[in-house]
């Protein structure tokens, strides 16, 4: 008798190791870029189940796409706008039922109807979470002549600051960006366009005393003085401005006859999402992400502008005050700058970039 409680209490333990294992396993997943899975993203998600997601990040999208084409998975993931169709095309992900998310309606028309949220049939595959800038921070201080109205991307080019420019390696951004100064739209670029555009490529890595993606590296040559110009996400800007050991001006180029260019990220839902676990986790994962308590983050401790609009009615003045969005009329303003997208032939752009900052092109 004495052996057959022990053993029912053996196996009692045993299945309740297994339930608690089980209820662990059933949290939803969030595949993401590093610090996308800080507290402020996944509380929403947090307050309304007790527990907390699981959580992994990447540290870009080509090392995500490779690991979940090698068959790694989540839940949920955080690509931007310009890797949605190629992850669709892989069968990485799955539509996304609008209907099911509380926020959607909070973020503007502007960024609901970007390119990479739907398809030719309608379907929603992606949900903006923030949005940031790719143009040039100049040190108007070292550099007055392109102070105010005079913003303009010539600097990048100026003779008198060769050896004095920081820019980004990634081709996603500086391809873009020199390709719409010279008048060529790099998302539909004819291969006598991008010629042209190798040629002030390989003027602008003459004139560069850096090229890097380490934002840190930008923001550091910036306020040691080695250089009066970078081109840079706009979250660098807020860095500069947040520096107190550094007190020269700066401004985050809006030149009046370029616009700049905006990039997207956001989430996405796995093709495997519904499956381990179930589908409303998913989205009130995607949901914590776009609550107004993430939004206020993203503005106060990144400088970035939220999806959700709601953000912009609770975040401090200070932090309002460093944003270059319009915050009265957000949609008005992204009207006027150019939304990344997917370049044709990106595989050999990146590959001819590199060898032109190799300087063997």
């Amino acid at each position: 008798q004495i052996m057959k409680i022990i053993r029912y209490i053996f196996i009692s333990i045993l299945f309740l190791s297994g339930f608690s294992l089980s209820l662990k396993a059933e949290e939803a997943h969030l595949y993401t870029w590093v610090d996308q899975d800080d507290v402020p993203f996944i509380q929403h998600y947090i307050d309304k189940y007790g527990a907390e997601p699981k959580t992994s990040v990447f540290e870009d999208e080509d090392e995500a796409f490779a690991k979940l084409r090698a068959g790694y998975s989540a839940d949920v993931y955080g690509p931007c706008s310009y890797e949605i169709p190629r992850w669709r095309d892989a069968g990485l992900i799955q539509p996304i039922d609008v209907s099911k998310l509380e926020y959607w309606d909070k973020i503007p028309a502007s960024l609901r109807n970007m390119p990479g949220v739907y398809d030719d049939k309608g379907q929603v595959w992606f949900i903006p979470h923030l949005f940031g800038n790719t143009s040039v921070i100049v040190n108007t201080k070292l550099a007055p002549e392109y102070a105010g109205e005079n913003n303009s991307w010539d600097i990048l080019w100026d003779p008198k600051y060769k050896g004095r420019i920081g820019v980004l390696a990634g081709a996603v951004d500086t391809i873009p960006l020199v390709a719409a100064h010279i008048g060529v739209n790099a998302y539909n670029m004819s291969d006598d366009e991008w010629e042209k555009v190798k040629v002030k490529l390989r003027e602008l890595v003459v004139q560069a005393r850096l090229i890097t993606n380490v934002t840190g590296e930008l923001e550091s040559a910036m306020a040691q003085g080695e250089v009066v110009a970078v081109e840079a996400w706009n979250d660098s800007y807020n860095n500069l401005i947040w520096d107190e050991e550094f007190t020269d001006t700066v401004e985050y180029m809006q030149p009046k006859n370029q616009k700049i260019f905006s990039w997207v990220c956001g989430f996405a839902l796995s093709s495997v999402a519904g499956k381990d676990t179930p589908i409303e986790k998913a989205y009130a994962l995607i949901d914590s992400g776009l609550s107004v308590g993430a939004a206020q983050f993203l503005i106060e401790d990144w400088g970035y502008a939220p999806a959700n609009a709601d953000g912009f009615g609770v975040a401090s003045e200070e932090a309002l005050e460093l944003m270059i969005v319009d915050t009265s009329d957000v949609d008005a303003w992204l009207a006027n700058t150019i939304f990344q997208e997917v370049m044709p032939n990106l595989d050999k752009i990146v590959e001819e970039w590199e060898l032109i900052r190799a300087g063997v092109d």
